[in-house]
């Protein structure tokens, strides 16, 4: 299996004739966007924990932690966001592409907490974790793009493809400055909800520019195989996994705080 034989762009847009028009479900878009602020405030707030950790084996725990809720968060907000676009064919996902696309998004998280977890990141640190962030949250995306089974084509346009990363980066840094570089001249709980606000506009920016760059294109086979995960059955475990991710970050934070 090549993930990039999925990832195909146009060097001009295809007839209009031949593309499906989607309609977005607005209350699953915030829901996405909730998700992905959520998602970001508990592992921001699992930075903090690996900095004041006194043994490496307490900061690679709290990093492992971190990692699930910004990455499984991530990867909720992704396909929940997908869930949100009907379009007018039938569409369900690779199963196997669809656990595999998790993985950019965890592993990205995790380095990237362990290079801004110091005590006062420098901004080349805040920069580093913020592409690392960036990249991580792409290639989810866009590996989840490749789950798509539609009755068609998916192709990308290259100007908004690379405008997703750069948005995904731009803001991520942002949301990274703001949490560590305005500390003490904000009150923290103020700065944590900010940070997280951005932060999941950083994810929810970069998935809806990405989903602008796609063009759904109706290739006129009238079925396609049913090989694939139903909507509904997606959209039920990505809010199991979700609640158990973000659940064990709370309980594991609330943990530490009352030893």
């Amino acid at each position: 299996m090549q993930l990039t034989s999925y990832l195909q762009f146009v060097s001009s847009p295809p007839d209009t004739s031949l593309l499906y028009a989607g309609i977005y479900d607005p209350w699953l878009v915030l829901l996405s966007i909730l998700i992905a602020s959520f998602a970001a405030y508990a592992a921001l707030d699992v930075a903090t924990r690996i900095a004041s950790s006194p043994t490496r084996t307490q900061a690679a725990w709290w990093t492992g932690i971190g990692a699930l809720a910004m990455g499984g968060g991530t990867w909720a907000m992704h396909f929940i966001g997908m869930l949100a676009f009907d379009l007018p064919c039938r569409v369900s996902y690779d199963p196997d592409i669809t656990l595999i696309s998790i993985l950019p998004g965890i592993l990205a998280s995790a380095v990237a907490l362990r290079v801004i977890s110091r005590r006062s990141p420098s901004r080349r640190a805040l920069l580093v974790g913020s592409v690392l962030l960036g990249m991580g949250i792409g290639t989810m995306h866009y590996t989840g793009m490749a789950a798509y089974r539609l009755d068609g084509l998916v192709r990308y346009d290259p100007a908004l493809f690379a405008f997703s990363l750069v948005v995904a980066v731009l803001l991520a840094f942002l949301a990274l400055w703001i949490r560590f570089g305005l500390y003490g001249h904000v009150p923290p709980r103020w700065l944590a909800l900010l940070s997280a606000l951005v932060m999941g506009g950083a994810v929810s920016g970069m998935h809806y520019t990405a989903m602008a760059a796609a063009y759904f294109i109706s290739d006129g086979r009238p079925d396609i195989a049913d090989s694939g995960l139903s909507a509904n059955f997606l959209a039920i475990w990505i809010g199991i996994l979700t609640a158990l991710l973000i659940g064990l970050v709370l309980v594991a934070t609330m943990a530490w705080r009352q030893r």
